[in-house]
């Protein structure tokens, strides 16, 4: 892989409200983020645009805004000022070129790019346009774990030793045949098109926060994959051993096609404490946190005063470009998690340990 190396953030230069955005891609998720955007009190939804005249039209004029099946015409649309892609995997990074070549700020669902060397230079592209660029890593806006960050950032836990994640989910076919919302695409069958199955897909939200909530980079990885139900060419089961910087473990044990399943058992823990983000959710520490008595399990509520995920995360990247500040969820945070699913892949091919090829302000290589 060649050496990219990523410029320092430019600065950038605040608008005044509300944030004007376009939709890309009117499919379930894109749908979401649509009806999300319109909530946030401080972004307004101006135009959709979708390849599908059907879905682009119903979409639009479900909102009340203007659609359109052309990305250029988006573009080169003077009342956009910032743009979502939701579309395909693999349209993801060239749809991003393209926005901030037009100079409009940038959403990107995750995945940033169906490899780490795409999801690379659009992070390198955005940062030479200086425009605001992020990421939906939008699990981090589940009141648990805003909770549970702030519960860590107090010292619950001390050192992180450890983490453990079991996700399994029953999905079934309309799901990956795209049936689901009524795209009708199979774009999720295929590597090409997706960059793999459940682990790109789905866990992805997981590996972030397997980073995010200890604030530890993970620097390898060991994983083996299987295909039991045969969604087309990508993997329906993973498992995964990861070491963090610092010496620490995790686990990542996942599966689409768990029969009655919908688990997520999820948790941290160090050399002071637990931490169970499995309902009820509870931590346990050696320290006074949050006021409760050291040495017993505690349960906890979620931090107040967030939105549904989705237009917490729309509000707060409308709010950051409207004050020309930092995003919270940064390209940065989009090639984390795509090198640790990127560093996944290549040990399930291999069979060997893989490195983490990429850490923040640092470059990426092999």
């Amino acid at each position: 892989m060649r050496t990219v190396e990523v410029p320092p953030r430019p600065s950038v230069r605040p608008v005044s409200g509300p944030l004007r955005m376009a939709v890309i891609g009117c499919g379930e998720r894109g749908a979401g983020c649509c009806r999300a955007v319109a909530q946030t009190g401080n972004s307004r939804l101006v135009m959709v645009m979708d390849a599908s005249p059907q879905r682009a039209r119903e979409v639009g004029r479900g909102l009340g805004v203007p659609w359109t099946t052309s990305l250029e015409e988006v573009l080169a649309h003077d009342d956009v000022e910032a743009v979502v892609i939701s579309t395909p995997h693999h349209l993801h990074a060239p749809q991003a070129q393209a926005a901030v070549k037009a100079g409009k700020h940038v959403v990107v669902e995750k995945p940033l790019a169906t490899s780490l060397e795409d999801a690379a230079a659009v992070a390198v592209a955005a940062r030479e346009a200086g425009v605001c660029f992020s990421v939906n890593l939008s699990y981090r806006y589940l009141p648990h774990v805003a909770k549970a960050r702030s519960l860590i950032e107090a010292g619950v836990l001390g050192e992180l030793y450890g983490a453990s994640l079991i996700y399994q989910k029953e999905r079934f076919a309309d799901y990956w045949e795209g049936r689901v919302g009524g795209a009708g695409s199979d774009w999720r069958m295929r590597r090409e098109t997706s960059g793999g199955g459940i682990l790109i897909n789905l866990v992805i939200h997981f590996i972030d926060l397997l980073r995010y909530l200890p604030g530890l980079d993970l620097v390898e990885v060991s994983s083996a994959q299987a295909t039991m139900e045969g969604p087309g060419e990508v993997e329906d089961v993973t498992a995964l051993w990861l070491r963090y910087a610092n010496g620490a473990l995790a686990t990542v044990n996942a599966s689409s096609c768990a029969r009655g399943a919908d688990i997520v058992e999820f948790r941290l823990w160090g050399r002071d404490g637990h931490l169970s983000l499995t309902p009820p959710y509870q931590f346990y520490s050696l320290r006074l946190v949050d006021g409760k008595r050291p040495g017993q399990w505690h349960r906890f509520s979620g931090a107040s005063g967030l939105a549904q995920r989705d237009v917490e995360y729309f509000r707060r990247f409308a709010d950051r470009v409207l004050r020309g500040e930092p995003q919270d969820i940064t390209a940065d945070d989009g090639l984390a998690a795509q090198a640790v699913v990127e560093a996944a892949y290549r040990s399930a091919q291999t069979g060997r340990v893989e490195r983490v090829l990429w850490q923040p302000e640092r470059t990426i290589g092999s």
